[in-house]
């Protein structure tokens, strides 16, 4: 799920029922387990500062993962804590998804999709498309309830030309084009129906929708809303990665914007969530829905990174 990159092992890229307190506090660890049971705060609260470049953020469960673009690491958060998982020089990952074996992992610097199992063993890794030719670095994921998955295909950020891609790989693990000529497609998730697709794309500044046929493949595209049409004061921010309620509302996070959006499924801005860090590219919604879980970065002058990891009271948390 991330937003606009620049290339270096240092810098970041741009590049979703209620449980019990103990199932969360096995997951989470004591201290971040207490927070998500806290009351709503006014402010977002800063639950970890350990990762450089946060992105991708995902549940298993009540364990909350995400990567860390610059270190090339997918990390496990524990208590306040980020512990390594698996670690690949190159990656550059940028997004997660929960599979069956474990976790797929989107190496956008490596133009890799690699599973790797919970414990951070690697089980396999892809690198081209169903007519042999090398992933458009890979981004973000959406899962389908067939075991098929959407992933998009950035390519390169410099220049600019229009390649992305959006890649399907389904439960056979097969992996096709289903969709080609984007902006920088980059955060995508499914419908809760799964019969529609959204997919941010980035240099556009705008989602675009798509209608998902029974075998994975997509058609009908078209523009859902451009960002400047839908937040406050008509501004235009890089859509990054965007996660999906129940009810079908949107939260977008933005590479640049310091602040999410939440969008209703008819297009209207329904909250906008001011963040402190200027970059907020990736979101996660707590598996109780009462939290939204955020990644944000802040530009360092020697070119580098520092990260923040906060939890913000959900606006449309389930009473």
């Amino acid at each position: 799920m991330a937003g606009g990159h620049r290339h270096g092992e240092a810098v970041t890229a741009p590049s979703m029922a209620p449980l019990a307190a103990r199932r969360v506090a096995r997951g989470l660890g004591a201290v971040f387990a207490l927070a998500l049971a806290a009351g709503a705060s006014a402010s977002p609260e800063v639950i970890s500062r350990e990762v450089r470049s946060p992105e991708g953020p995902i549940f298993v469960d009540a364990t909350l993962y995400l990567v860390d673009y610059a270190g090339h690491n997918v990390v496990r958060v524990e208590q306040t804590s980020a512990k390594v998982v698996w670690h690949r020089d190159g990656c550059g990952p940028t997004g997660l998804a929960r599979v069956p074996e474990g976790l797929l992992v989107a190496c956008f610097d490596g133009k890799q999709v690699v599973t790797i199992a919970l414990d951070g063993r690697t089980l396999a890794t892809v690198e081209t498309d169903e007519t042999g030719q090398r992933l458009r670095e890979p981004n973000d994921f959406a899962l389908d309830t067939r075991g098929g998955v959407y992933i998009s295909g950035t390519g390169p950020w410099e220049p600019r030309p229009i390649v992305g891609k959006i890649y399907y790989r389904s439960a056979d693990r097969k992996l096709r084009t289903v969709a080609s000529d984007l902006h920088s497609p980059n955060g995508l998730v499914l419908s809760p129906d799964g019969k529609l697709l959204y997919v941010a794309e980035s240099f556009a500044s705008r989602i675009l929708l798509f209608d998902v046929a029974p075998d994975g493949t997509l058609n009908g595209r078209r523009e859902f809303l451009k960002m400047s049409e839908v937040l406050a004061g008509g501004r235009t921010y890089t859509p990054d990665g965007v996660r999906i309620d129940r009810n079908g509302n949107l939260f977008v996070g933005f590479w640049d914007g310091a602040c999410f959006a939440v969008i209703s499924p008819d297009g209207k801005l329904m909250q906008q969530v001011d963040l402190p860090a200027p970059h907020d590219p990736n979101l996660a919604i707590t598996p109780d829905g009462q939290f939204v879980i955020s990644t944000g970065v802040f530009d360092l002058p020697d070119n580098g990174s520092r990260g923040e990891l906060y939890r913000v009271p959900n606006p449309l948390a389930p009473k």
